[in-house]
């Protein structure tokens, strides 16, 4: 079964729940954020809303989110990246993505992932590459650091 399988039959703990149950904040900011985002023309996800407001750092959010989907965390610069890893997913794909292929072996692909609810960047990556994904997650500014780096 593969990353995108599990998350459509997987329950999911909200968010919110997460970062209050861990102390990050309170139950007060968290309304102010839920009414935050109901104000929004373009609605942002809960998490971005609290790291916006300076509720919650972004290695706060990443770490709520790993325990969230069950995701590990995993930074592309702890990973020997190989020279080859341009040929894996085109860089328009990355970038749009913002994910960061960290290796290939037979049809099992490595990849490091800002937002793992994303279903359509599963779909289009299973696609193109048509490998299992195994997905780690990271902050977006070290996936964009290491697009520009290895790409």
């Amino acid at each position: 079964m593969d990353w995108l399988e599990i998350l459509n039959t997987k329950k999911l703990a909200l968010l919110g729940q997460i970062v209050r149950r861990k102390g990050y904040v309170t139950e007060e900011q968290i309304r102010e954020a839920l009414e935050y985002q109901k104000s929004l023309e373009n609605r942002l996800p809960l998490g971005e809303i609290l790291v916006l407001k300076g509720y919650i750092t972004e290695e706060n959010l990443l770490g709520a989110i790993s325990e969230q989907s069950g995701i590990p965390c995993l930074s592309p610069f702890d990973y020997d990246v190989g020279d080859n890893i341009s040929l894996i997913i085109q860089k328009e794909v990355v970038k749009r993505y913002n994910i960061f292929p960290l290796d290939k072996k037979n049809n099992i692909l490595w990849l490091v992932i800002a937002d793992p609810y994303n279903r359509e960047m599963f779909a289009v990556v299973k696609d193109l590459t048509l490998c299992k994904i195994i997905p780690f997650l990271a902050l977006k500014t070290e996936i964009e650091r290491a697009i520009e780096e290895f790409y």
